[in-house]
């Protein structure tokens, strides 16, 4: 389990048991490994997956979660669809917590446009390069 810890508020919150298939397989790095800029396609990684942080329908489509208000790794209120290239906003930085270990670690989130419009913050296990 993780938790957010925000800096300047004090927020938590836990990973979200959920899974999906992976769907993109091939080389391209994820906004975890690299600060990703301008543009950028929501991908339902392995890391992704592993974290519960995005999860199939029942017509088998994935869909990335996200937070409208901001980073967030649970309480999404946003779906985008799996697949969809972005436009980048702004990133933010967020110290995350294994609760079961303690262990911290850093994790960028990204705020996203869509080509409809909808904005909303996604982590960076859920997001790579074009």
């Amino acid at each position: 389990m993780l938790q957010v810890k925000r800096v300047g508020w004090l927020t938590t919150a836990i990973l979200l048991l959920t899974a999906c298939a992976g769907l993109f397989g091939g080389s391209a790095q994820t906004g975890a490994e690299v600060d990703l800029q301008e543009n950028g396609r929501i991908a339902c990684t392995a890391a992704c997956q592993e974290r519960g942080q995005c999860g199939t329908r029942l017509d088998n489509s994935q869909v990335i979660f996200a937070s409208s208000q901001a980073p967030a790794v649970e309480n999404h209120d946003l779906l985008f669809p799996g697949g969809t290239n972005v436009t980048i906003n702004t990133s933010s930085r967020q110290v995350l917590e294994v609760i079961a270990t303690q262990e911290q670690f850093e994790l960028p989130f990204y705020q996203v446009t869509t080509p409809d419009g909808q904005t909303g913050w996604v982590a960076g296990w859920c997001i790579i390069s074009p």
